[in-house]
């Protein structure tokens, strides 16, 4: 798509996106680095850059991650997003945030004809590059270090994959045209990301979202998001958590208390997870996994980029 020059409020919000996409890719570059000297799983919590809030809410999230692991339901969620893959990931495939390998980028890579995999940090994907080798998939690999406003090819994509990184988008009527522009007709992409419809869940964040170190490049779905996403794709699948397990994430991180009623927490999220899919119900959840299938066209709605 071309950029339409007479459409200043557009221009000046890519403009507006690419700047903070700038220093995001600093900050990412520190959060590897940090992985790299402290050997860390998480380099939030090792980033000297990372402030006080930030490195808390990477603890909980980490414990989190580790009660869903220690239940089963890490395996479970993750079975169950590649099962949304499953066909599309065959084809021509674009992992946007891979950093240094998601839980899906390898899986992808194998199962592939073609995986290309973007990020803001060249270090990270220095890392994944490795992993790549070691699996000997880099004859059917391409890593690119950039931003995805700039990115261009001449691929068209059956299956473009991205965790937790469209809500680093502040203007969803941007970001879902362009990429809608990157893949097929009927072609899958596949997110997961934070959102913010339900009340209490948006509030909870308004308290906290300032002092973190990464607030300006947070914008957690909203029902403006949702509804530029439909314009481009149509949502065939989605599931999601927190929407009340949330709440009892920090009572769980105190010792002791994961112990006693690690088994109760399970149950909610696997509650929540179960859940049939309602288009509107389940944007409630503080987590949402969805699969959209890239519309034949975009129903009149002009070019942005």
């Amino acid at each position: 798509m071309e950029m339409l020059s007479s459409d200043a409020p557009i221009y000046d919000s890519l403009q507006q996106m690419k700047a903070v996409n700038s220093e995001q890719a600093a900050f990412y570059e520190s959060i590897q680095e940090a992985e790299r000297l402290a050997n860390s799983k998480d380099g939030y919590v090792a980033n000297a850059r990372a402030g006080w809030m930030t490195r808390i809410w990477a603890s909980l999230r980490g414990h989190r991650k580790n009660l869903l692991k220690e239940h089963g339901m890490r395996e479970q969620l993750e079975d169950r997003v590649r099962n949304c893959m499953m066909d599309a990931s065959q084809g021509n495939v674009l992992e946007i945030g891979c950093f240094n390998g998601t839980r899906h980028s390898l899986w992808l890579a194998r199962r592939c004809s073609h995986y290309t995999g973007l990020d803001l940090s060249p270090s990270a994907l220095q890392v994944l590059k490795g992993k790549l080798c070691s699996e000997g998939l880099e004859a059917k690999a391409e890593l690119r270090a950039g931003d995805l406003l700039d990115f261009t090819t001449e691929k068209k994509f059956d299956l473009v994959y991205a965790q937790g990184v469209l809500h680093h988008f502040q203007h969803p009527h941007i970001l879902f045209p362009l990429l809608h522009s990157l893949m097929k007709p009927g072609a899958l992409l596949v997110f997961s990301d934070p959102v913010e419809i339900n009340v209490l869940l948006h509030t909870i964040r308004r308290l906290y979202r300032p002092f973190q170190s990464d607030h300006a490049w947070e914008w957690p779905f909203t029902s403006q998001t949702v509804a530029a996403l439909e314009q481009s794709f149509k949502l065939s699948e989605a599931f999601g958590y927190g929407r009340f397990s949330t709440l009892w994430t920090p009572v769980f991180s105190l010792p002791g208390l994961s112990l006693l009623l690690g088994g109760a927490y399970r149950r909610l999220v696997e509650w929540e997870l179960q859940r049939p899919f309602e288009p509107y119900k389940v944007w409630l959840n503080a987590v949402v996994y969805g699969a959209a299938l890239a519309r034949a066209n975009l129903n009149g709605t002009k070019d942005v980029l």
